[in-house]
């Protein structure tokens, strides 16, 4: 019977400007919330980018890598390093095929280390590096 009586002296219920401003800040939430997740999937996309870029990267430097890890083929290549050698290639990802310099080149003032260093682009001008060095084993 509480309700009969407030409704008979104006008391219950919403008023419409109480529903009106409910629905103009619900409005403004979703609108936030839509904003929100389409550059948290921006950011997800290039974070998956940078991860394979990364990945094919540092395949890229180890191939490198492991010719140098025997003492003899070390020194070959180091008397080789005078002026830096660098080689271009073409390696294909699961998105992107991916343009790879990789350069090998002495370590200013040491006689035991080589710098390896692997540079990437890929379509939109995209690039992404990583390098380096191999002691004398």
């Amino acid at each position: 019977m509480n309700f009969l009586r407030m409704a008979m002296h104006g008391e219950g219920g919403f008023a419409f400007l109480d529903i009106l401003m409910g629905v103009l800040l619900l409005g403004i939430s979703f609108v936030g919330l839509t904003a929100y997740s389409g550059s948290q999937r921006r950011a997800l996309y290039k974070a998956s980018n940078t991860t394979e870029a990364s990945t094919v990267a540092v395949t890229q430097m180890e191939k490198t890598k492991i010719p140098l890890t025997d003492s003899a083929a070390f020194v070959a290549k180091w008397n080789k390093l005078a002026v830096a050698n660098s080689t271009v290639s073409s390696i294909s990802g699961v998105k992107y095929k991916y343009t790879a310099v990789t350069t090998l080149s002495r370590v200013a003032g040491s006689t035991n280390m080589i710098k390896i260093q692997v540079g990437l682009t890929w379509t939109g001008g995209h690039s992404y590096k990583i390098g380096m060095v191999v002691v004398q084993p």
